[in-house]
């Protein structure tokens, strides 16, 4: 019965090249800008071009789960300034919800980077690494709280990382950065040919691979986040 109540919310948003429309709600479009597993990103067509609106993904694999996802982004964003993280600002969203079909966010500046592209460019700095471990750090160490770590979703803007995506989860120690994140942020495998921004998720074979190895790897990168990254957050051998 949920599911077919999700299905039916996901039917009544309606997507064409020019807008988006939702129950009596028309929102001018200029092209969709990316995607992740649940969301679609579309830049909104105003004078200001400065937001994009976000919707449920129209072929979503795991209806729920995307319903819950923007459940977790517009709900939870006190926590985000709580442990304060720069973060894309939600200006408006679904008021029909929850569950909720759309939210609209600031659009990051023209010369804002992916940190995905940085990461295929081989221009992450420093710098960025410690802004992203100190963000884990505070999250991670309290096992409370998570946020979706994924290159895609985080920018480098005059030199600060911003996260646009939003989520904040339940802490779940499958999900933990020493098993998942961090090998996205490693290894160009998890971000190189993925569908439209998107990052594949490593196995748990993956992840035991990266902490046998952990110790003996020094690369610019591993050097760096093990110097950042709070030591019972890294990867260890069982």
């Amino acid at each position: 019965m949920k599911k077919q109540k999700f299905k039916i919310l996901l039917d009544s948003i309606l997507v064409n090249d020019k807008n988006i429309k939702i129950d009596n709600q028309v929102f001018e479009i200029k092209g969709l800008m990316g995607q992740g597993y649940h969301k679609q990103v579309f830049k909104i067509g105003d004078k200001a071009d400065n937001k994009v609106i976000k919707i449920v993904r129209k072929d979503v694999i795991n209806i729920e789960s995307a319903f819950l996802s923007f459940k977790q982004t517009i709900e939870n964003q006190k926590i985000l300034s709580k442990f304060g993280v720069n973060y894309a600002k939600i200006i408006d969203f679904d008021r029909k919800g929850p569950p909720y079909r759309f939210l609209i966010q600031e659009k990051i500046p023209s010369g804002g980077v992916s940190a995905a592209e940085l990461i295929r460019d081989k221009k992450l700095s420093e710098n960025d690494i410690s802004q992203m471990a100190k963000i884990i750090n505070k999250f991670e160490i309290g096992k409370e709280w998570q946020i979706d770590t994924s290159p895609f979703n985080w920018f480098r803007v005059n030199k600060q990382m911003i996260y646009t995506d939003g989520s904040v989860y339940r802490y779940d120690d499958n999900w933990s950065f020493r098993k998942i994140g961090l090998l996205q942020w490693l290894d160009l495998e998890f971000i190189s040919n993925t569908d439209k921004q998107s990052t594949k998720i490593p196995s748990k074979k993956d992840s035991e691979k990266l902490a046998k190895e952990w110790e003996s790897l020094e690369t610019r990168e591993v050097i760096w986040w093990k110097k950042y990254l709070n030591i019972n957050l890294q990867p260890k051998k069982n």
